[in-house]
C-alpha cells in the first residue's frame, strides 16, 4: 500500500514540481518575444511559472550593457526574493544580447539558485565582422572601420553593441571594451574573483548555436568559441578566457556542467519561434 501511494504521488505531482523559467529576450526584443514559450510550457508543464523580464524593450535593449545588467540583476532579485515559488531554483533563459547578460546575472548574483542556464544564439565570446544579410550587406564597411567607430568612448558608454565587439586584435580589445573583458575577468588590474565564485553556483549551462544563425558572426560565438588574429575558428579551449579559468568556464567544463551543441538550419530569431526547436532542446531541460 505505501508503495502504491508513493507512485501515485508522483504520477500525480504538482505543478509546481516543475522549477519557473525566467527568461531574457536579445537586442530589438522585448519580452514578448518569449509568447511562444509561455504558452508551451504551459502546454507541456501547466502551472509552471514562466517569468518572460519585461524590461529594456526595444529601441531600450541598445543603452549600454552595464545598465541593463544591473536593471535585469534588479529585476530578478524583485521577483525572485521572498518568493517560496523559486526556494528551489529556477531556470534561467536567454537569446542573443540575452543571452550574454543572463550569463553575466550568473557571475554578478551572489545568491542566484539557477538550476540550468539555457543559452540560445548567445554573443557569448562577443562579435567581429558584418553580418552577411539584409540590411547589414548595404553596408560598405569593414570590421575594422567598425572598429574604430565603436571603440570611442561615446560608443562604448551609450550602445549594447559596442560593449560585446569583441575586435580580433585582442590588446585593442582590452583597450577599449569597458564591459566584456570586465564581465571576463581578462583585465590583470581589474580582477573580480566573486564573479568566478558565483559563476560556478549555477546547476548547468547549455548553449545553442547554428551554423545558420546568419546574424551572431561569428556564429560560434554562441558556443564559446570565437576568431584567431587571421579570423580562423579558435575553440573554446584555447580562449584566455578558458585557459586562465578567469570566470571558472573551465573548471565548469571540467566537472561536466557545460553542454554545447550546434544545430544546423537554424536562423537566429527561430529559436523562439518554432515548436519543435523547443520541444527538442528545451523542454527536456526544464525540469
Amino acid at each position: 500500500l505505501r508503495l502504491l501511494l508513493l507512485l501515485l504521488a508522483v504520477v500525480h505531482a504538482p505543478a509546481d514540481a516543475y522549477k519557473p523559467v525566467i527568461m531574457m529576450h536579445g537586442i530589438v526584443g522585448s519580452y514578448h518575444d518569449w509568447d511562444n514559450y509561455v504558452v508551451w510550457i504551459q502546454k507541456y508543464h501547466p502551472g509552471t511559472i514562466s517569468v518572460p523580464l519585461n524590461i529594456y524593450n526595444s529601441a531600450n535593449s541598445s543603452v549600454p550593457l552595464w545598465t541593463q545588467l544591473q536593471g535585469v540583476l534588479d529585476l530578478i532579485e524583485e521577483t525572485v526574493s521572498g518568493n517560496e515559488a523559486y526556494a528551489n531554483g529556477y531556470h534561467l533563459l536567454g537569446h542573443s544580447q540575452g543571452a550574454l547578460l543572463a550569463r553575466c546575472v550568473l557571475e554578478c548574483m551572489s545568491d542566484h539558485q539557477v538550476d540550468n542556464f539555457i543559452s540560445l544564439a548567445g554573443v557569448l565570446s562577443g562579435f567581429y565582422g558584418v553580418p552577411d544579410m539584409p540590411p547589414f550587406q548595404l553596408v560598405n564597411e569593414t570590421a575594422e572601420v567598425v572598429t574604430e567607430v565603436l571603440y570611442t568612448e561615446k560608443m562604448q558608454e551609450s550602445f549594447s553593441v559596442a560593449n560585446f565587439w569583441r575586435d580580433i586584435d585582442y590588446n585593442n580589445y582590452l583597450k577599449h571594451n569597458i564591459f566584456l573583458p570586465v564581465v571576463n575577468n581578462e583585465i590583470s588590474d581589474n580582477i573580480t574573483e566573486a564573479y568566478r565564485d558565483n559563476f560556478l553556483k549555477v546547476g548547468h549551462v547549455t548553449l545553442y548555436g547554428s551554423p545558420q544563425d546568419f546574424l551572431i558572426t561569428p556564429w560560434y560565438s554562441e558556443l564559446f568559441d570565437f576568431y584567431n588574429a587571421d579570423e580562423t575558428r579558435s575553440d573554446m579551449t584555447k580562449q584566455p578566457f578558458y585557459t586562465s579559468d578567469s570566470f571558472g568556464l573551465k573548471t565548469l567544463d571540467e566537472r561536466g556542467g557545460l553542454t554545447r551543441t550546434a544545430v544546423s538550419g537554424v536562423p537566429h530569431a527561430r529559436w523562439q519561434y518554432n515548436e519543435d526547436l523547443f520541444q527538442k532542446y528545451v523542454l527536456p531541460l526544464l525540469n
